[in-house]
């Protein structure tokens, strides 16, 4: 049942950035004795603590009482936090509220009054006292003597609606000010972080001024003393340049300044970025994505974050989708890099050729410890390991591997990429394929695609097809026999064995067996709608579906003729449907239908073979399959909104395994 109350609300400002166990706990304590002392006085007003830890909620029932019970409440817990010298958020309002008991018996607070005074007290502060209008006019007889309302102001908190405010202060004890005091300015805290040397701070700190002054002569100064700094958290290449006098203030200027509140969300595991982010404030929970596949007991699954760890470096390096979700512990805030704002920032340094170099070194080492950590072809490899190398192979490889850009503009890639060259070669970025649709490999399980370690692994001269562009780790013989000759015997095995695999795919089919085979998936679209096509491919072919469209057909060839053979091998065909399709009188796509529905038409009722899939709001043609149905008697699937884009592509995933069962 909701009963009203008046609310006094406490917290302490940023209560868990104190480093000293001993003032936390003093803190608590101080506020629970100063809570309790007013609790025992009004035993019988059915007084509720809802505690917090550094702060909670005091519900006092609306009765006669209550605002001598509210003022005195607000008078103790400003007075202790004068005394104690304790930067104290105190707050007022009114609502209702239910009591409801916890697992510990304890009374709990739920209900619009709760939550209107949880939202209200983000805007109090260590110099001001905030109450809402309900609040002031429920206890305005009882203050007229001592207590004074000012400075109303209109506040919006987020997610709920406005809430009028006012500033409450008390003759001789305390005054209320919206104004933050001066040593809470960020220009303040800068001066204060660059005095004590705090490398991090001084960042954080500039960077803020920065957004509001791209010139401001107190940031730029603090920044080009980082040279004389220190780096919290673990040492990284980014702290070097960050604390070079010619190029890091120029970088801090080109990155981009995150701040997140505690709970939210930086990145997820399988979302794309390009940017890499060093931690200055707070701490980030970090969760790999799991594959039970990899067998991944040499990588912890979570781990954390600290101000001055650098996180995002594959992304970064390799454009690949996010190997980790990041969610903040505690209000947190990093600074942001993308791969152009590194280099621009190079331009500036005389030793711009060596900074490449060096940067270049550390995505290699990055893409080789993950390579050690997750490639499916290095699992087996790890129990072999020679010590003491087993705890970081990838330091071995290091001096004899490179991360080779090939781009697409080249259409081919030719293997051996150097002749008389002993080395393995693994796919990391991007995506290729071989002669045969079904032969496509993409970077994201470090695919072998080529090797040749003399004697034992010979890989024949051979060609791959650049869908796009592309990044390949070479790792040279001499580092792979520095893991030791077990596991040098074990790569061996495992390259003879994939190359063979190869081979066996690459051979071209017979044109019996060609045509007899059904092993990919048929796109026919629009031409209007081909970039979004093309994503929704990418999609599926990441999702391990072998997929066709008309992009795949070799200058010079039958484009009909290519167009019939893929049908009649595909086990599905998608036909996107959109409002650019449902326009024109004329397409590739009525045919490419046509041709579907012959092949449809000699499978059993009942299999899955067309599937309509709406790329937006349109009418689904009135085309015939055969007699007695439309294509509009096909279950057609939406593609759209973007917001329920990832549970309707799963069932499109579903609809093709079951059409290729």
């Amino acid at each position: 049942m909701l009963t009203e109350y008046l609310f006094v609300s406490c917290d302490v400002v940023a209560h868990s950035a104190e480093p000293s166990v001993e003032i936390q706990v003093a803190r608590v304590e101080g506020i629970n004795r100063a809570i309790g002392d007013i609790l025992g006085r009004y035993e019988g007003e059915n007084l509720v603590w809802a505690s917090g830890g550094d702060g909670g909620h005091v519900a006092i029932p609306a009765g006669q009482k209550a605002p001598e019970i509210a003022l005195e409440l607000i008078r103790t817990l400003r007075q202790w936090s004068i005394d104690e010298a304790v930067p104290l958020r105190v707050c007022g309002s009114v609502g209702q509220a239910q009591v409801v008991r916890g697992a510990d018996a304890r009374a709990q607070l739920a209900g619009p009054g709760i939550n209107t005074a949880g939202r209200l007290l983000p805007y109090g502060g260590q110099r001001r006292v905030v109450v809402t209008e309900a609040f002031k006019d429920a206890v305005k007889g009882q203050a007229a003597a001592m207590f004074q309302f000012h400075h109303c102001v209109r506040l919006e908190p987020k997610n709920s609606p406005p809430l009028v405010a006012w500033l409450l202060s008390s003759d001789g004890q305390f005054d209320s000010t919206w104004e933050e005091p001066a040593s809470t300015t960020d220009a303040a805290l800068l001066a204060l972080a660059a005095r004590s040397g705090q490398a991090l701070e001084v960042i954080y700190r500039a960077r803020r001024l920065l957004e509001l002054n791209t010139s401001d002569a107190r940031a730029i100064q603090a920044l080009r003393s980082l040279g004389n700094m220190t780096f919290r958290g673990k040492r990284n290449f980014l702290h070097k340049l960050l604390q070079d006098e010619h190029i890091g203030a120029e970088l801090i200027r080109l990155g981009n300044l995150l701040e997140r509140r505690s709970g939210e969300t930086v990145c997820s595991a399988g979302e794309g970025g390009t940017s890499m982010f060093l931690v200055l404030r707070g701490r980030l929970q970090v969760f790999f994505a799991s594959d039970a596949a990899l067998g991944d007991a040499h990588r912890q699954e979570s781990v954390v974050m600290v101000p001055g760890d650098l996180g995002g470096e594959l992304a970064f390096a390799l454009r690949r989708n996010r190997t980790a979700t990041l969610q903040c512990l505690e209000d947190a805030a990093l600074l942001s890099f993308t791969h152009e704002e590194l280099l621009h920032s190079f331009a500036s340094s005389a030793d711009s050729a060596g900074l490449q170099r060096a940067l270049s070194t550390e995505i290699l080492a990055k893409v080789l410890e993950n390579f050690c950590n997750t490639a499916p072809f290095f699992r087996t490899v790890w129990p072999l390991l020679s010590e003491p190398n087993s705890l970081a192979p990838w330091t071995s490889l290091l001096p004899h591997s490179e991360v080779v850009n090939i781009s697409a503009d080249k259409l081919r890639i030719d293997f051996p990429l150097s002749a008389g060259v002993e080395e393995v070669v693994f796919l990391v970025s991007g995506s290729l394929r071989a002669e045969g649709p079904s032969s496509t490999w993409t970077g994201e399980g470090y695919p072998l695609v080529h090797a040749h370690l003399a004697p034992r692994v010979l890989a024949p001269p051979t060609h791959m097809l650049l869908r796009e562009d592309c990044k390949v780790l070479r790792v040279k013989r001499e580092g792979l026999l520095r893991l030791g000759p077990d596991a040098f015997e074990q790569i061996c095995e495992q390259a003879a064995a994939t190359l063979t695999s190869l081979v066996e795919r690459e051979k071209p089919p017979t044109r019996s067996a060609r045509n007899s085979r059904t092993d990919i998936v048929f796109i026919s679209y629009c031409r209007d709608n081909q970039l979004e096509v093309a994503s929704l491919r990418d999609r599926l072919m990441a999702a391990g579906e072998s997929v066709w469209w008309d992009q795949d057909i070799l200058p010079g060839a039958d484009w009909k003729l290519e167009i019939r053979r893929a049908i009649s091998r595909s086990y599905a065909v998608i036909c996107c449907l959109s409002p650019e399709l449902a326009s024109r009188s004329r397409s590739g796509v009525y045919p490419e239908l046509s041709e579907a529905m012959r092949a449809m038409r000699e499978r059993p009722p009942g299999d899955i073979f067309l599937v309509p899939v709406r790329l937006a709001e349109c009418v689904v043609p009135q085309v015939e399959i055969d007699d007695g149905r439309m294509l509009d008697r096909l279950q057609t699937l939406d593609l759209f909104p973007a917001s329920d884009f990832e549970s309707r592509f799963a069932r499109l995933v579903a609809a093709l395994r079951e059409a290729k069962a």
